[in-house]
């Protein structure tokens, strides 16, 4: 697997573009009616869940489920994750500077945090805990902006897959435990609308991580930069009582 930091340093030039707080306020009236449309679709969400929840419970056996034996998780992980030799010189070595001498208009990922203080760009975290990074006064479509120059850069660049072939590949994306619908929403957008692919599943950090330990059920804690979760998951569905 390949991993990129979420990061983007856009050269420096016009300001980008910040949200107004005149702006952004909504009228009491199209309040209640954007609350009610909300509440709506929230309990066609639930509803429509639940119904998937107990036509899934129909088609298993009756019989109780068996637990999958410890003795099978470690031999499986055992196989699947091997330690990492580091060299003893490793950490002493010294880092390299990005280069910018050419100018480019952006750097994505880990160089983006190795630039020169002295060179014109400004280092940007697109999303942060689990959100659109709205702490920045960035406007959204800026912010979904970078994150598709992010998210193109690492498929065609790290991944080498041509931006011309997205159309037949589908994605998988994994997003926090505690979400907001709009925020996976935008995600969706990005990658079917900008990006091109054929189509999105999107799954739950704590059934992937469950998933891919071979358990498919077990207590998750996910200790994350901003925040720490502990999630319980049983079938690959997160439980209702979870913190």
């Amino acid at each position: 697997p390949k991993t990129m930091l979420h990061a983007i340093a856009p050269r420096r030039g016009p300001p980008l573009p910040r949200n107004d707080p005149q702006a952004l306020a909504v009228p009491r009236e199209d309040q209640t009616v954007l609350e009610d449309l909300h509440a709506e679709a929230l309990d066609c969400a639930v509803s429509t869940l639940e119904a998937e929840r107990a036509q899934h419970r129909s088609k298993m056996p009756k019989r109780p489920r068996l637990a999958v034996p410890d003795s099978n998780l470690i031999a499986f992980n055992d196989q699947q994750l091997k330690p990492e030799t580091i060299s003893e010189i490793q950490d002493a070595r010294p880092f390299d500077w990005t280069d910018v001498a050419h100018a480019p208009k952006y750097v994505v990922g880990d160089q983006a945090l190795l630039i020169p203080d002295d060179e014109p760009y400004d280092l940007l975290y697109p999303i942060h805990s689990g959100r659109l990074s709205a702490a920045t006064g960035i406007k959204e479509h800026t912010l979904l902006d970078l994150l598709d120059t992010i998210w193109s850069y690492a498929f065609t660049e790290i991944l080498k897959i041509p931006r011309r072939t997205f159309s037949t590949y589908k994605m998988l994306l994994v997003i926090p435990d505690s979400f907001e619908r709009q925020f996976a929403r935008q995600l969706a957008d990005v990658a079917i609308t900008r990006l091109g692919f054929a189509g999105v599943s999107i799954h739950q950090a704590s059934v992937c991580a469950a998933f891919g330990a071979g358990s498919p059920s077990g207590c998750i804690v996910d200790i994350g930069d901003s925040i720490v979760s502990v999630i319980t998951s049983s079938i690959l569905y997160v439980l209702k009582v979870r913190r």
